[in-house]
């Protein structure tokens, strides 16, 4: 996602981790209390100076390389010119160029040692236009299919033997960059005869509509795929389907039904397995929503997978009633599995194997060491991609910073920094010799695997600062890995709390901490900050995780609705939403019976005003026009912007009151974006349609010092009022 400005918070200047309060740092805001098990313990997050290599240390001479394992890891990643596909061979730590690509393209898979595929021609919304395949020993490339006229490609699988692809094409409304009432289609495509494209599904997506995606084909030609709402949220595991080749037979899998998958499905490397978690349906229904996420969704208590040969799904670990799994993930070369149990009890949290041949779990002692970079500037969490000996495990750091997000790997996920082996016993690292400052993990292939195709090309000196080259993914279409948050009803005082606040209340709650939050609301504390103790380190990767699953940040708004009594409607949010006042539904939006004097129910609940958070559905740009002035004016201009929208009382009065609540620096920019751009940034569903519907989104920005810029006033267009009227007043704070 893009990297959009905090919600009522302060960009701040990195500083000390305890500069304004005694807690850790917290990053953006987070309402779950169990749904934060994909935002914790990584518990590897280090800020500090650390030598872990002693054989690297010295007077200048360069050491001697020991093998780390008889394997290759396949990466990619940028430069300013191309998009470059890399071989580092572990057991002589140099790399090799495997294709340079443009830079527009995506999702790089390895077909075999001499051809590459992938997603070419991608657009400013990251949707591509062909699927290629690139023989490397030749460099020629062949296009495999062509996107459908008003389409275009999102994503991809392959069969393990490399034969069949099943494609996602979508088509977002006009105007949009939001799916939500847009079309999607999967298709299946023979690689050895691509001219024939078989359609096997064709749907537009719709209030409370899941569409289907593909998760998985087999090297028989059957079609796995998941069920996903667009827009909302933690909106995938809406059930299981499985399809032919062609189309003409698909059936539902009773098994993976909503309500029992916890965490999208993986693929196992040889392509016969899925791994999930799921949810057993101890604690009730797994579709119930507790404030707008399923159950079985911030209830992930069993380990699962499903054998897609037999289509049997089993059970391999489930877990006390205080404990849930997250970050399930298969071995690249072992075929066993990787968890994290998180736990009341610290000592049971961190990171587990579970070897299938004995049906056995343990703990692996990773998640305390320190980064294998010296100096780390951004949070990094640790994954184990594989075992090379019985204690022994290649480890990526994970950098989980938003600017770390990339589209080169399978999926979209966040780039690492540093490639080694892990000793479990010795507790030693030896790290490897990674081309570029941030890549993409793409595979992991046997010694020597492209041996013949540029295996000289020693690539030891090319780093050339590529952390700030990464090309960003512009539109993340797919559901995140993990429930972005949960809203406690059970918790009114938590109601008034900002998004960043009750990310560090929720951190508290799971690692049993009681860090206070009554001065973060000025700190900026969740953009950054250094820990130095184990538990502040532990504290702070709770929060930068959470802030990367929650990815753009909250923005907060106000929905008035005004009409004769008695009259019902129906408001769908097609971006991600949080309630703060009343519950939603991701499937059926809220169910609104107006009442008088502006008050209406919303789901049985009388309000004033639909108050919720929400991620904004597009890139946020600062206004070009607006008032700079310094704080003591804040009132009048608010005041002014009022007046010239014709803010009726109420809606003067919850203005007011919020600019001047998060107007806290010297000089403040003040503005306000066009109707047209605001319902682009909130894009509400409401029917039937308002005779008068207007969006207004606010922009404010703190500055410590005058910019001395001039800005002219913006043009501001009164607000008509008739009949069925609804008003939205959103604001955006930096």
């Amino acid at each position: 996602m893009e990297n959009n400005p905090q919600i009522n918070t302060q960009t701040v200047v990195k500083r000390n981790f305890f500069s304004y309060i005694n807690p850790r740092e917290n990053t953006k805001g987070f309402f779950t209390s169990i749904a934060i098990f994909f935002a914790i313990l990584g518990l590897g997050a280090y800020t500090t100076s650390v030598n872990n290599n002693p054989q690297n240390s010295g007077s200048g001479q360069t050491p001697s390389f020991t093998p780390i394992s008889s394997n290759t890891v396949v990466y990619g990643y940028w430069t300013k010119e191309n998009s470059v596909i890399s071989a580092l061979d572990l057991s002589t730590n140099k790399n090799s160029i495997l294709a340079q690509l443009p830079l527009n393209i995506k999702h790089v898979k390895i077909l075999d040692q001499e051809r590459i595929i992938y997603i070419k021609d991608t657009d400013d919304r990251d949707y591509g236009k062909e699927i290629s395949v690139k023989t490397l020993g030749s460099n020629t490339e062949t296009v495999i299919l062509r996107v459908s006229e008003g389409f275009g490609i999102d994503d991809y699988v392959v069969s393990p033997n490399s034969r069949y692809l099943a494609v996602w094409e979508v088509s977002p409304p006009d105007e949009s960059d939001q799916l939500f009432g847009g079309k999607s289609r999967v298709y299946t495509v023979d690689i050895s005869n691509p001219a024939q494209k078989n359609l096997i599904y064709d749907e537009t997506s719709g209030l409370g509509i899941a569409l289907a995606y593909p998760i998985a084909i087999t090297d028989t030609g059957e079609l796995f795929i998941d069920r996903f709402l667009p827009n909302s949220g933690a909106g995938w595991g809406y059930g299981m389907s499985v399809s032919d080749f062609s189309g003409a037979n698909k059936q539902n899998i009773e098994s993976l039904v909503n309500g029992t998958i916890s965490t999208q499905p993986i693929v196992s490397k040889d392509g016969k397995k899925l791994l999930f978690t799921g949810y057993d349906g101890r604690k009730g229904l797994g579709t119930t929503e507790i404030n707008s996420f399923r159950r079985a969704m911030i209830t992930p208590n069993t380990i699962e997978i499903f054998d897609l040969m037999t289509r049997q799904k089993k059970t391999l670990l489930s877990v006390a009633d205080d404990e849930i799994y997250s970050d399930p993930n298969w071995d690249s070369l072992t075929g066993n599995i990787y968890y994290k149990l998180i736990a009341k009890d610290k000592s049971q949290s961190g990171t587990y194997v579970y070897d299938l041949a004995t049906n056995t779990s343990r703990k692996i002692n990773i998640d305390n060491a320190p980064p294998a970079d010296s100096v780390q500037d951004s949070p990094v969490v640790k994954n184990i991609i594989a075992a090379i000996s019985g204690t022994s495990f290649l480890v990526f750091d994970e950098d989980v910073s938003d600017s770390a997000l990339g589209n080169l790997g399978s999926k979209y996920n966040q780039s690492i920094n540093s490639i080694y082996s892990y000793d479990e016993t010795s507790q030693t690292q030896k790290k490897a010799n990674l081309a570029s400052g941030l890549a993409q993990f793409i595979d992991l292939k046997p010694k020597k695997y492209f041996s013949e195709l540029n295996s000289t090309d020693d690539l030891s000196g090319v780093s050339d600062g590529n952390k700030n080259k990464l090309q960003l993914q512009t539109f993340e279409l797919k559901p995140s890995l993990a429930p972005k948050r949960q809203e406690q009803q059970s918790e009114p005082k938590e109601k008034s709390l900002s998004c960043p606040q009750l990310s560090v209340v929720k951190c508290n709650e799971i690692m049993g901490t009681n860090y206070p939050i009554t001065q973060i609301s000025r700190s900026g504390l969740w953009s950054g900050g250094v820990a130095t103790t184990k538990e502040e380190i532990a504290f702070k990767e709770c929060v930068m995780k959470v802030r990367k699953e929650l990815g753009g940040g909250c923005k907060s708004s106000p929905l008035y609705l005004y009409g004769e009594k008695g009259q019902s409607a129906l408001v769908y949010s097609a971006t991600p939403i949080y309630p703060l006042n009343t519950n939603y539904s991701p499937v059926r939006g809220y169910s609104i019976r107006l009442g008088e004097n502006g008050f209406f129910t919303a789901d049985g609940k009388q309000v004033s005003s639909l108050k919720f958070d929400y991620e904004p559905a597009i890139k946020i740009e600062k206004p070009k026009k607006g008032y700079l002035v310094t704080k003591n004016k804040i009132q009048q201009i608010a005041e002014k912007l009022s007046d010239q929208l014709g803010l009726n009382e109420k809606e003067r009065e919850d203005t007011l009151n919020f600019i001047k609540g998060k107007a806290v620096s010297p000089y403040i920019f003040i503005s306000l974006y066009d109707d047209e751009t605001s319902k682009k940034i909130l894009p509400l569903v409401i029917s039937p349609t308002p005779d008068v519907y207007r969006n207004t989104v606010f922009y404010i920005e703190n500055l410590d010092e005058n910019s001395s810029t001039s800005y002219a006033p913006p043009v501001i267009e009164k607000i008509q009022r008739k009949g069925f009227t609804a008003i939205e007043i959103s604001f955006i704070v930096k």
